[in-house]
């Protein structure tokens, strides 16, 4: 795009640069005759008066330039198009291209606002802050739509771009409609993706941090990067944009799915799998809900058609008993899972993947605290029991540093900390529990990861089990553990905005880390323990695909 910007359209839109009487359209074909095999980014500016100098757009229309269909080739826009500026351009119009294909919109109605064409390049350097916050935001309103170009899919240029951050915040905030293109064969890996690994998507369109987001121009950064902290923050714009794609993906996925049940050769156990995909998605944003609805439809389909040993059944039975549990159905989600783990085991062995997945998440739904009591001795028992030996299975089978060996780790360590009988040695265990998984999942994956992020969540709330133990176990006279209490304060306040950032403040996991800080803040930590240097957990750019222990 920069190549045409300097080289098609600012000589072309400086009047005093064409010969008199030369029109828009063919000083276009003359300056890419000129421009051919030019690889420079930059071009030697002519000096002008403004008055000679205009965008794209408007000589266009003044000229009353026409398609190759005789239409106006400008009018009144109708989609924002968003995008970097280092796409090639003809592979930037393939994707344009395959969205109104795709899309059904009508050729004759639908015009794309594109900076370069419909912005005074000439001029657009010299516009205020105030311009691309109030007149700029309010365009992308009105115009209602926002296609983003995303190039690769699976590691976007533009979630890296401050121009682009600023494009989808006008979006979100305005009330646009988000619209995702990419060229042909890339929407065809993506949509494959979609069925094949699922969390991959996830990750890729998980990846913006806004504060990290750089310009071209070193002085748009800072102007972009002020506003955003003058008026609403980093944190607030990452959970704005995050929820904006996520509600983009839902509807991505549930229209690849309308497409596999309308083709007469879909392969059953790939639209099963993209269906069992979006229920996970549908679970993981909140709507646990639906997602049971459509686990449970499922379920039943498959059961029909594959058999109830299926390995895919048994997927998708994994799948319905930990969304029950996610819902609150603690009996539905128990005889779920133990008939699930019955059934893995017999077709499996009680050493496979799968059957240790099971084994994991009944341990996790009986060591759950019903209304905040503890569990019973006997619960506590067996779920300890269960943790150690899908420990075992997972260190021997997938290794001792793999996330999902790590994230049992974190959940038994969490067990320990919330004993019924809790004793200094059973808290000494849990803490080198607790300390190996956070070290390890931040050293595999990223300090951001969900995994990373639950586990320095138990990592914390044990911490403050731990000051409440000490706090019953001193001497009346003497002083809490204070540094524990702020220590798990500090953390929790990190996991708190990471959570907000990449899941939203409503999010169920979001809500749960703000309760755990509601109850640090409730306990009264002295004013010499202040967090004016406390940062956030930050998401590197690390390309590991998310892995989930369900």
């Amino acid at each position: 795009m920069g190549n045409v910007c300097n080289y098609i359209i600012k000589p072309c839109t400086r009047e005093c640069s064409r010969d008199e009487g030369v029109r828009l359209q063919d000083a276009v074909q003359a300056a890419f005759r000129r421009s051919a095999g030019n690889s420079s980014t930059e071009a030697i500016e002519e000096e002008a008066p403004p008055s000679a100098l205009f965008s794209f757009a408007e000589l266009a229309m003044r000229e009353d330039l026409r398609d190759t269909r005789g239409q106006p080739a400008f009018a009144k826009a109708t989609h924002f198009v968003s995008h970097a500026w280092r796409y090639v351009f003809s592979l930037f119009v393939e994707a344009l291209h395959h969205w109104v294909e795709t899309s059904g919109a009508d050729q004759d109605e639908t015009y794309f606002w594109v900076d370069a064409f419909v912005v005074n390049q000439h001029q657009s350097a010299n516009l205020p802050q105030e311009w691309w916050s109030t007149r700029f935001m309010h365009a992308v309103g009105d115009m209602g739509n926002t296609i983003l170009v995303l190039e690769p899919w699976h590691d976007p240029v533009s979630f890296k771009r401050a121009w682009v951050i600023w494009e989808l915040y006008s979006t979100s905030v305005t009330g646009a409609k988000l619209h995702i293109t990419m060229k042909p064969d890339a929407m065809k890996d993506f949509n494959n993706t979609l069925v094949t690994s699922f969390e991959k998507v996830q990750t890729a369109l998980s990846s913006i941090d806004c504060a990290s987001s750089e310009a071209f121009h070193q002085c748009d950064q800072e102007m972009i990067h002020s506003e955003v902290m003058r008026t609403i923050g980093f944190t607030k714009l990452n959970e704005l944009i995050q929820t904006k794609l996520m509600q983009w993906l839902t509807e991505a996925a549930k229209n690849y799915l309308r497409v596999m049940v309308n083709d007469k050769d879909t392969d059953f156990l790939s639209r099963a799998a993209l269906e069992e995909n979006l229920g996970r998605m549908l679970r993981e944003t909140g709507n646990a809900d639906e997602a049971a609805t459509a686990f449970a439809a499922l379920l039943v389909e498959v059961t029909q058609k594959l058999g109830s040993n299926h390995l895919f059944t048994l997927s998708c039975m994994n799948q319905l008993a930990v969304t029950y549990q996610k819902l609150g159905k603690t009996d539905e989600a128990l005889q779920m899972h133990r008939t699930c783990l019955q059934h893995r085991v017999q077709v499996l062995g009680p050493m496979h993947a799968d059957s240790l997945q099971s084994i994991s998440n009944l341990a996790v739904l009986l060591s759950t605290k019903e209304g905040g009591e503890l569990i019973t001795v006997g619960a506590f028992e067996e779920a300890q029991a269960l943790f150690r030996q899908a420990i075992s299975g997972r260190e021997t089978g997938s290794g001792p540093n793999h996330p999902t060996t790590l994230y049992t780790i974190s959940n038994l360590g969490k067990l320990l900390s919330n004993a019924p009988v809790p004793t200094l040695k059973v808290f000494d265990e849990a803490e080198t529990l607790h300390r190996r998984a956070v070290d390890k999942l931040i050293e595999v994956l990223h300090s951001g990861h969900p995994l990373a992020l639950t586990a320095s969540h138990n990592q914390a709330c044990h911490w403050l089990a731990l000051f409440h133990f000490k706090k019953g176990q001193a001497p009346i006279e003497g002083e809490p553990d204070w540094d524990l209490l702020h220590k798990a304060t500090r953390q929790l306040k990190s996991v708190r905005n990471s959570r907000t950032a990449f899941l939203g403040k409503n999010h169920p996991e979001t809500l749960l880390t703000e309760n755990a800080l509601t109850k640090c803040g409730n306990l009264g930590l002295p004013n010499q323990f202040d967090f004016t240097s406390e940062v956030s957990l930050k998401v590197d750019d690390s390309e590991d695909q998310e892995i989930r222990s369900v």
